[in-house]
């Protein structure tokens, strides 16, 4: 399994994006945290919002991908939605 991960930093947030392909041993907290399952450009997706930090997961049949910051969700979705080339 090959993994990508790429940071940015914005308004002095660190963001991170991550992409694996296959299975994923992704863990994430979700003990009190706020969850919602959304769409993803028409795949299933969940937002995991806890303290502060969300985190956005989702998948295209192939890759696994999870955005995580110190941002509104919104913005995490708008992220994500341009994730175009895998």
């Amino acid at each position: 399994m090959k993994k990508f991960l790429i940071g940015y930093l914005i308004t002095g947030d660190n963001i991170l994006f991550e992409q694996c392909r296959g299975q994923s041993n992704l863990r994430i907290d979700t003990e009190n945290a706020e969850t919602t399952k959304i769409k993803i450009n028409g795949k299933g997706a969940i937002v995991v919002s806890k303290e502060g930090m969300t985190h956005l997961i989702w998948h295209n049949n192939k890759r696994v991908f999870t955005l995580s910051g110190i941002l509104d969700e919104k913005e995490l979705i708008k992220m994500a939605e341009s994730v175009t080339k895998y």
